[in-house]
């Protein structure tokens, strides 16, 4: 006899809670299917697996997880693919992949002592401590991979505004290769929430993007190394002396420059995660 029954087609109005010892306990699944509404009753437990951001819309449309009314507006992060299935969400090819730790152009003592001068300049808000604290003990270590770096024999152009359909447009004449750092671990903190009790209405989504000032001022650093690589053998020998660039902004001597390239051109990996946690 068959103990699973898979329903295709169904939306998730909501989870029905009932008051525990002390904790809310799932106890009805409540669904939509071909026009008509059906409520299930939990015997043990309910997996949510709905994705990165409908998984906490469903926790949000059940009630008791976290106050709507303060949810926060959409941002134009995805908003390429989105509107135009177009971007670096659709682009892959990246030819060198390195997970690295905390860079910098400085000799290591002199990078660890900036970093802690950094951390010194803007420590934890209230609510996020155990956050913080955990990300900042990751950066401090040599063998932990605190950035990504990657490398991809074409030419990108990520100075756009968001009427652009891709990173495709604009580009110059003549042969580029395009380097990049992802941070591992970031500080700002996003919003996922629902606007209304209407599964049907789509989640608003605020990434919030170098909120917080400490990766604006690491990513920097990470870019500034970029640099420093790009002019070491053996990824010199490969590159023009004195080569054009495809932007004037491109420009990452000193940190002012590095700080407003970042903010020019820094976008997503598209690697939401923690929408659950319901902290926001």
């Amino acid at each position: 006899m068959s103990n699973l029954s898979v329903f295709t087609g169904a939306k998730v109005q909501k989870i029905g809670l009932a008051e525990g010892e002390g904790e809310r306990i799932a106890n009805t699944v409540h669904f939509h299917r071909e026009g008509k509404s059906y409520n299930v009753k939990v015997r043990k437990e309910v997996i949510i697996a709905a994705g990165t951001f409908q998984s906490p819309k469903i926790l949000e449309l059940s009630g008791g997880f976290f106050d709507a009314s303060r949810a926060r507006s959409y941002s134009g992060g995805t908003k390429l693919y989105l509107n135009y299935k177009a971007g670096p969400m659709t682009v892959g090819g990246i030819a060198s992949y390195a997970f690295m730790p905390m860079t910098s152009s400085k000799p290591t003592s002199d990078k660890i002592s900036e970093l802690r001068e950094l951390l010194k300049q803007y420590p934890a808000d209230p609510g996020n401590q155990l956050q913080y604290g955990w990300i900042c003990r990751i950066l401090q270590k040599e063998d932990e991979d605190a950035v990504v770096l990657f490398m991809f024999l074409a030419q990108t152009n990520l100075h756009n505004d968001d009427s652009a359909k891709d990173y495709l447009q604009n580009l110059q004449p003549g042969s580029f290769i395009s380097l990049g750092a992802c941070q591992s671990y970031v500080f700002s903190r996003g919003a996922s929430h629902i606007v209304s009790k209407h599964c049907s209405e789509p989640t608003k989504i605020n990434p919030q993007y170098l909120s917080h000032p400490l990766d604006l001022e690491l990513l920097a650093r990470h870019v500034q190394f970029i640099e420093q690589l790009a002019r070491s053998p053996p990824l010199s020998k490969h590159i023009k002396l004195n080569g054009k660039r495809n932007h004037p902004t491109a420009d990452v001597e000193d940190i002012i420059a590095a700080k407003d390239s970042v903010r020019r051109t820094a976008f997503s990996s598209y690697h939401p995660a923690g929408t659950c946690a319901m902290l926001l």
